[in-house]
């Protein structure tokens, strides 16, 4: 192989946000265009080539078609990287691209095939219309038995590359579809092998969602619609007199979200639910009274193995109703009601044995209920606790109603209002040396601290000196929409760099959000991120003095997702507690999680990509896991050795 493999090439663009380009759309008056197409040293279209370019935090990316051509349009003028490659093929970079307003530059890219001494193939796999079908299981075989297996990726492709010249075939695994076996093929050394496979659809690999829909007193709710609004399959349903509701003859995969609506109680909405081959996914709804000016908050309390925890307290720490407590029935649901609408909500699940955990910023729209899920951790360890005083910055007097939140660090989402004296604490803290603390409250600058040190069994103080907030301040906001569709709501919206950060909303469900008392500034930035979409940013906005600062992003659905679940285990194969893994490179950049008491970790709705991981652990030295393949909807599982 020659020495600018492809991946190195691809790490210069794999960013943690950005905005893909729709193809095919021309330049405004305000963007342009690249295009070009992608070829091999003869001058024969390469397609399936990925081709990513990056202008500071914009990221986009194209495939190149069966003419190897390819196109992103509505890119910010400015001077662009651009990579190009494709397995088996010799990646290529070309810097100073300067893209110009409503105009085309056009960059072509003539790739070099790796290896003069092997070959590879690819396999395009689609359905009987034509249609790429993502990660389907693709197994490539000699005549004398199995050689490798991959994933097919978003244009449908699995490319197996540096084969020795000889015979092969492949054969294919999706579920909801028949498996087909190739006939023979000969591969030759400097060639690609395409093999296109059309899949059949198998009627009978099916699975489907089901369950019972009850009001908040048990009782069957009848007629009740049930509607897939993401998935494989768009269905809908009404559950019947008993409250039971079939979603039947489901393509097994994952992605699917419903939103159950009745007459007389709030609209619910799921997660992401995954539909397995030959199962019925249980997913059982408690609906609340629409009882119009009064919103409320339901959700599950599991521990990290995903049993549900019966009986935890779950409590409203901050919000217009804050002390309110509640605790999960014997399935580790709960539900808190008649709670004034308000986008600043907190709760703190808690219940002896496990670390306490919370979320804030939960929004509350009337008639409407919110849906926040809960993991509390296995308390391992003997924990820290986290206590201070709020006052008013040069005097002594202490201020009560800040809302404390813990931002970073294992125990992230906690958050409680100080009491009457300014005090707050937080108990079953997990030990860890990267936590943040923010205090805000209306009328005062927002405070920060981080870098602070929880260690077993003790106790860490950190006071906070509020200042009273200059009268000169503005306000930053917007509209945040699904990219060809209406608006998003319950998007986090983080606002991570400015005079008046870190601040964090929720989008309603308009999709609008806002930011307001801000101090004026030039260096503000905004995150926007919710599961099952690509996140996106913008950057260097200017807040002004009593003026309002509008920022829409349209954001696209991911539509190639895949998981990565792991382990962590040592030379004798024994899984490692406790170990960080973190994802240092890939087109997604989620939060570190940590391994459960058998070495098991896991990254959920990621781009699919080339990812690669890092893992540290008490005793072992740091170790990277590089060429992590995510294929969308399938799961990627590493095992990654620590040793000594």
């Amino acid at each position: 192989m020659r020495n600018t493999p492809l991946c190195l090439l691809l790490t210069l663009l794999l960013v943690v946000t950005g905005l893909v380009a729709s193809p095919g759309r021309t330049a405004s008056a305000t963007s342009g265009d690249i295009a070009g197409t992608v070829t091999d040293t003869a001058q024969r279209p390469i397609p399936n080539a990925l081709v990513r370019v990056q202008f500071g935090q914009q990221l986009a990316s194209a495939r190149s078609g069966a003419d190897g051509r390819y196109r992103m349009a509505n890119l910010t003028p400015g001077e662009y990287q651009l990579a190009a490659g494709k397995p088996a093929y010799d990646g290529q970079l070309r810097q100073n691209v300067v893209v110009a307003a409503n105009s085309t530059v056009t960059v072509n890219f003539r790739l070099a095939f790796g290896s003069l001494t092997t070959g590879a193939v690819e396999a395009i796999t689609t359905t009987s219309g034509g249609t790429p079908l993502i990660g389907t299981q693709v197994d490539l075989f000699t005549l004398n038995g199995f050689v490798s297996r991959l994933s097919s990726d978003d244009a449908g492709s699995a490319v197996f590359p540096g084969l020795p010249p000889g015979t092969y075939f492949l054969e294919t695994r999706r579920e909801g579809y028949g498996n087909v076996r190739t006939r023979t093929f000969s591969v030759r050394a400097g060639q690609l092998f395409a093999f296109r496979i059309p899949l059949p659809r198998d009627p009978s690999q099916v699975g489907e969602l089901s369950g019972t829909i009850r009001d908040s007193e048990g009782f069957p709710v009848r007629g009740a619609e049930v509607e897939i609004v993401d998935g494989l399959v768009q269905r809908s349903t009404r559950s019947g007199d008993n409250g039971l509701y079939r979603l039947v003859k489901l393509i097994p995969g994952g992605g699917y979200r419903l939103r159950i609506t009745a007459r007389g109680f709030a609209r619910q909405d799921t997660g992401q639910l995954t539909v397995r081959l030959g199962q019925a996914t249980i997913q059982d709804f408690f609906l609340v009274p629409n009882e119009g000016s009064k919103g409320s908050i339901t959700g599950l309390v599991r521990d990290n193995e995903n049993r549900a925890i019966a009986f935890a307290a779950v409590q409203v720490t901050a919000g217009p109703v804050a002390g309110q407590t509640v605790q999960t029935d014997g399935n580790g649901r709960y539900l808190i009601q008649e709670l004034t609408p308000s986008s600043s909500y907190a709760i703190i699940a808690s219940q002896p044995g496990f670390a306490p955990a919370g979320t804030s910023a939960i929004s509350v729209e009337r008639a409407r209920t919110t849906t926040v899920n809960l993991v509390l951790k296995n308390q391992s360890v003997s924990a820290g606790t986290l206590q201070g005083t709020t006052r008013v910055a040069g005097s002594l007097a202490p201020l009560p109603g800040v809302l404390v939140e813990v931002i970073t660090g294992e125990s992230a989402g906690l958050a409680v209002l100080t009491d009457s004296a300014g005090l707050y604490e937080f108990e079953g803290v997990i030990p860890d040396q990267g936590y943040t603390l923010r205090f805000t409250k209306d009328g005062f600058n927002v405070f920060s601290q981080g870098l602070i040190n929880v260690t077993s069994g003790t106790t860490v103080t950190v006071n906070a000196d509020l200042e009273a907030r200059d009268a000169r301040t503005g306000q930053l906001g917007g509209t945040i929409r699904i990219a060809g569709a209406g608006a998003l709501a319950e998007a986090k919206v983080t606002l991570f760099r400015g005079p008046t950060s870190p601040l964090t909303a929720t989008t309603t469900a308009l999709g609008v959000y806002s930011f307001r008392n801000l101090a004026p500034g030039t260096n503000y930035a905004i995150r926007v991120e919710k599961r099952g979409f690509i996140t996106a940013q913008s950057a260097n906005q200017t807040v002004q003095n009593g003026q309002t600062t509008t920022v829409d992003l349209s954001i696209p659905r991911i539509t190639n997702a895949g998981n990565i679940i792991g382990r962590v285990i040592n030379l004798s194969q024994n899984g490692i507690v406790g170990a960080r893994v973190s994802i240092i490179v890939g087109p997604s950049r989620p939060a570190d999680v940590f391994t459960d008491n058998t070495g098991n970790f896991a990254f959920e709705s990621l781009t699919a990509g080339t990812y690669m991981l890092q893992v540290t652990a008490n005793g072992f030295p740091t170790r990277s896991q590089s060429n992590v393949v995510v294929s969308a909807n399938s799961t990627a599982r590493p095992t990654i050795f620590m040793t000594p």
